[in-house]
């Protein structure tokens, strides 16, 4: 999904009337927003302005689109989490820059081609292929633009389109170039690979105090003592509010009779259902099963299904009207005559009746006072929890707050991501990182929004002190700070160690075999074509050294090094059908040159014309 809406929105080509486009989509709910007529400018190029209504088109086409290819569901929040209004409103940006490009170089575009475009476009056209003013004034007023501005939209659109195409129409790469490229991607080689692992290897020298000391000062700002967080959680439940609750007979029965098919279950039947293909069968069917005892011996013995057959308990309105009265008129146990249907020839069996169930108001009352009671309750825990908030947002007083609404709060002191787990809130309706989320996005004396449990119970969470990150003290860090200078001498001695072995063997004399591993490779190429296993690393090695000369060495991990020799080298072992096709490598090639082109111009122009955003727009995302 992710990939999608990156396709979506950072390609800058803009195509021919985009704004007409834009037409087809039916979601509008960014300019839902902003209320009345008008149409405030959201960003600057230069002395040219992005207007509100400009970027609605683009943003909702974007948006839908990536709604219709996606297989998964992209919510608010998605689109929200992913920015995708910067990316829509960046390209906006790029895309006046190019128009302003191109206006330079004097691309124009007639009044008339785009009037004729507009009265074109299918989306206006009615159901006898006409264009229909209704249909264009209703898209003009949903989006708050007038024709001449559609117009301008449209020209601009065509204008950058006329100018990318013409840098897309430039002569290629040469075939010259992309065989050479070829026969690099497909090269395949063997080398030898001199790995030096000196994990196991232990310093035994002492460390000094003056060490540690110097060392503590050195890495002190990465020792911190994790930052922590006072909360108050503030619970609202029954237990809060005014239980006294009468309801009189009258109020229950009118319930009652309102939802009195809630109450009423209509007869229903297990029914059976068996097809064939011709009335012959279905009769056959019946001559063959008339005595039967057991309809389960029968699907057993002949190896049916049951969930094929098996309709289930249906009430006589869940079927069509001619096969509801076959069944209804069934008794148990018994098999229906033939029946003719589009789907072939049907036999029904009627397995199980179960007797209409129509609940009295006696049987019922005490559940539906049971439920209202249960409502009532409800409903006075959501206005207490609104009182509190009201109050809170209004005096920003938690204990003000908490007076007012005769609440409680439970302190818990020093939270810290790693004890978010020993907090819980009812059985933990939220999860570890849900509530981690919650309390490190709130600022001091913030108050999150409610969190509601399964029992309808309501929590706010106040933070009321953030302890900052510090770097601990010496005493406290002392291991750490040791373990850390340890490991900073390995490293050191790891690494002349390597260096010895790197210089032993370039310079042919007998190395050390301790903590050196030697091997060769069978043919690779520089991608996974061959040879997968391979360390993509030691690969990318390999490929950049010289034919029968040692590498440099490479640090691989802390105390892992790998220098290697490329010993024989083909650019025809790959197989024929594994090997590059050229016509890839051209299309490639084009493409990341004309993205140059278009992304050098636009530096070019971008120290030239400043461009500005506005701020409240953006925030009111």
């Amino acid at each position: 999904m992710i990939k999608k809406i990156g396709t979506s929105i950072k390609n800058i080509s803009t195509k021919i009337l985009i704004a007409l486009i834009a037409l087809s989509f039916a979601v509008w709910g960014i300019g839902d927003i902003f209320t009345g007529s008008s149409n405030p400018t959201v960003a600057t190029v230069g002395k040219s302005k992005i207007k509100l209504n400009d970027f609605n088109l683009e943003y909702q086409a974007i948006i839908e689109n990536l709604r219709r290819s996606s297989e998964e569901p992209i919510s608010e929040e998605i689109i929200k989490t992913l920015g995708i209004h910067n990316s829509v409103l960046n390209n906006m940006i790029n895309n006046e820059y190019i128009y302003l490009i191109s206006k330079d170089l004097g691309i124009s575009s007639s009044e008339n081609f785009l009037r004729s475009s507009i009265l074109k476009n299918k989306n206006f056209h009615d159901q006898l292929g006409v264009f229909n003013q209704d249909y264009f004034k209703y898209f003009l007023n949903r989006n708050n633009i007038s024709e001449k501005e559609l117009i301008i939209i449209s020209e601009k659109a065509l204008i950058n389109d006329i100018f990318l195409k013409t840098i897309n129409s430039s002569q290629g790469t040469s075939n010259i170039i992309a065989n050479n490229i070829k026969k690099k991607i497909d090269l395949a080689r063997k080398a030898e690979v001199y790995e030096i692992d000196t994990t196991a290897m232990i310093i035994k020298e002492k460390i000094t105090d003056a060490e540690i000391i110097k060392h503590y000062d050195e890495i002190k700002s990465t020792l911190l003592v994790p930052e922590t967080r006072d909360l108050n959680i503030i619970s609202i439940g029954n237990t809060d509010v005014d239980k006294n609750i009468n309801i009189d007979n009258d109020k229950l029965l009118e319930i009652y009779n309102t939802n009195i098919d809630f109450y009423n279950t209509p007869e229903k039947r297990k029914i059976l259902q068996f097809i064939f293909d011709n009335e012959l069968k279905a009769k056959d069917f019946l001559k063959k099963t008339k005595n039967l005892n057991n309809i389960n011996n029968y699907i057993k013995k002949n190896n049916i299904n049951r969930a094929d057959v098996d309709l289930g308990f249906l009430a006589k309105d869940e079927l069509e009207s001619d096969l509801g009265n076959i069944a209804f008129n069934l008794k148990e146990n018994t098999f229906s005559n033939t029946i003719q249907s589009t789907f072939g020839w049907k036999v029904i069996y009627l397995e199980m009746i179960k007797s209409e169930n129509n609940l009295s108001f006696d049987q019922v009352k005490n559940d539906i006072k049971n439920d209202l009671t249960t409502n009532i309750l409800n409903e006075r825990v959501y206005e207490k929890a609104n009182a509190f908030y009201e109050k809170f947002i209004e005096s920003n007083d938690l204990e003000a707050s908490l007076k007012y609404a005769n609440l409680d709060k439970k302190a818990i002191k020093e939270v810290a991501i790693n004890s978010i787990k020993d907090i819980n809130i009812e059985n933990n309706i939220l999860s570890e990182e849900e509530l981690a989320k919650v309390i490190f996005n709130l600022n001091d004396n913030a108050l999150s929004d409610p969190i509601e449990s399964k029992n309808n119970n309501l929590f706010f969470i106040h933070l009321e002190k953030i302890n900052r990150s510090v770097p601990k003290t010496l005493d406290l860090a002392k291991k750490e700070v040791i373990d850390s200078l340890y490991n900073k001498k390995k490293i050191q001695q790891s690494k002349k160690i390597a260096d010895t072995i790197y210089s032993d063997i370039i310079n042919n004399k007998q190395a050390k075999q301790g903590y050196l591993t030697s091997s060769k490779t069978s043919w690779i190429t520089n991608d996974s074509r061959i040879n997968d296993t391979l360390d993509p690393k030691i690969k990318n090695i390999i490929f950049k050294t010289k034919l029968n000369s040692y590498s440099k060495i490479n640090q691989l991990d802390e105390f892992k090094y790998v220098f290697v020799k490329p010993t024989l080298q083909s650019e025809k072992h790959l197989a024929k059908e594994k090997r590059t096709k050229p016509e890839n490598i051209l299309t490639n090639i084009d493409s990341n040159i004309k993205n140059d082109i278009i992304n050098a111009l636009l530096s070019d122009i971008k120290i030239e014309k400043k461009s500005s955003i506005n701020q409240n727009f953006i925030n009111s995302f």
